[in-house]
């Protein structure tokens, strides 16, 4: 980044380089973001399918139990 912006002051294309250093800090930012999400969204599912599954889990006896007090 310091060199490119020591190019640009030297050919007198500073706001050329400063875009070109926002381009790669954007591009750098976007790619970490995809791959943040890409490892996240498994997880997010395996613990949202738990979180499910407990509920259901505790309704199933919940009902078992109240039919098993009515017998």
């Amino acid at each position: 980044m310091v060199q490119l912006i020591k190019v640009g002051e030297e050919t007198s294309q500073l706001g050329r380089f400063f875009e070109r250093i926002a381009n790669q800090y954007i591009d750098d930012v976007e790619h970490g973001a995809a791959r943040l999400s890409t490892v996240l969204e498994p997880i997010i599912i395996i613990f949202l399918g738990i979180i499910v599954g407990v509920i259901l889990v505790s309704i199933y006896l919940l009902l078992i139990q109240m039919s098993n007090s009515f017998q």
